[in-house]
């Protein structure tokens, strides 16, 4: 039996949905299942990168030729479950297949305090935050910053 491999990032998130996935899959689902992390840290780590990881090949063309090591060893990870992907991103060209979303589609926006909507005038639109004036109305307080400043930092006191 082989063992499936989830690539996983050193970040809390991806360490935990791994976690939980496999639990469920050897305990539930009956499947030999390990987590391989990311040997570079997460900051580091491009969608190429865990493309490489992915694929039997070494880059993006998978042309059998000069990109693929050894054609009898498996990837480094066969399965990844965080990896955020536009949805036009095509990733055939790596030999991989994109099997859809876990889960609800990550949204990106400028999401802000619904007081902005009321403010006269209006700031709703990302360009009046090049005013000075405007854009001080959304700084946090000391005291919001003292409260946030210990989630932004990593075990080893960086950002």
């Amino acid at each position: 039996q082989e063992n499936i491999k989830i690539l996983t990032s050193s970040q809390v998130e991806s360490r935990l949905v791994g976690a939980v996935f496999r639990i469920f899959s050897t305990e539930v689902l009956g499947y030999d299942v390990s987590l391989v992390p990311q040997p570079e840290p997460a900051a580091e780590v491009t969608r190429e990168t865990e493309f490489r990881q992915l694929a039997s090949c070494s880059n993006a063309l998978c042309d059998d030729y000069n990109s693929s090591p050894d054609a009898d060893t498996a990837p480094t990870a066969m399965l990844t479950l965080d990896m955020w992907l536009p949805p036009s991103y095509y990733v055939d060209t790596w030999g991989l297949v994109d099997a859809g979303q876990l889960g609800p589609a990550v949204r990106f926006g400028w999401f802000m305090p619904s007081r902005a909507s009321k403010m006269l005038p209006s700031v709703d639109h990302w360009k009046l935050f090049e005013n000075y004036e405007v854009a001080s109305n959304f700084r946090p307080t000391q005291e919001q910053i003292n409260f946030i400043d210990p989630f932004l930092r990593t075990p080893d006191n960086g950002f």
